[in-house]
């Protein structure tokens, strides 16, 4: 007679256990849901990036002028090498003609949330600067999308165009176009008129691109 009851509460004891069981299992598959639907995935910043490099100041004139007109952030490439003055040119030269690796102070931004990047680079025996070279194969650029602008004072003929579009794309990224800037004896003011037309064009592509990612 006494063990009935005691049965009876057992079983109720173990529905309402399971009861609050599945509630709470509910509710948390409800929270985890809501949380899934909420998160959202982390944007790349559509606003260009540049990387530049300069020796004579030109190519630093030529960023500064982009980066005026983008109202971007801009990192230099700092060599570590002495390349002033005679000894420098031929020191420059000489990492020309044998594909000599720069020493490079630590680049003082992390690209990995920007896209596209846009690398201002002079030209040096017909191919992009060593320091230019080196910061291109040091740091993950692989899947970006990738703008050069090349500064330079004489010619550069399709053959070396060609392999330095080449090299740029071996690193892994997305060579969207490569602009020639002929720097030699213009005023900023000439660099500037340039440089007006090269950044309309990225300013353009930028629209298009966070028009896609807020799709």
């Amino acid at each position: 007679m006494i063990m009935k009851p005691y049965k009876k509460i057992c079983n109720m004891s173990g529905a309402v256990i399971a009861a609050v069981l599945f509630m709470t299992l509910y509710t948390f598959g409800l929270n985890t849901a809501a949380e899934e639907v909420t998160a959202q995935p982390r944007l790349e910043k559509t606003v260009p990036f540049i990387a530049f490099y300069s020796r004579s100041g030109k190519t630093r004139m030529t960023a500064e002028s982009l980066q005026k007109k983008l109202s971007c952030e801009m990192g230099e490439i700092v060599s570590k090498k002495d390349r002033t003055g005679f000894l420098g040119v031929f020191t420059c030269v000489l990492d020309q003609l044998l594909d000599r690796d720069d020493v490079q102070d630590a680049f003082p931004r992390t690209l990995t949330a920007y896209n596209p990047i846009v690398i201002a680079a002079p030209i040096w025996v017909g191919n992009l600067a060593s320091p230019v070279r080196t910061f291109l194969k040091q740091t993950d650029i692989k899947g970006k999308d990738i703008y050069i602008i090349a500064t330079y004072n004489g010619k550069l003929d399709a053959e070396k165009e060609a392999a330095i579009q080449q090299f740029v794309t071996a690193q892994g990224c997305n060579l969207k176009k490569m602009y020639k800037v002929i720097t030699k004896e213009k005023t900023r003011q000439d660099i500037d008129g340039e440089v007006q037309i090269i950044a309309q064009e990225l300013s353009r592509d930028a629209d298009k691109k966070q028009q896609v990612v807020a799709r």
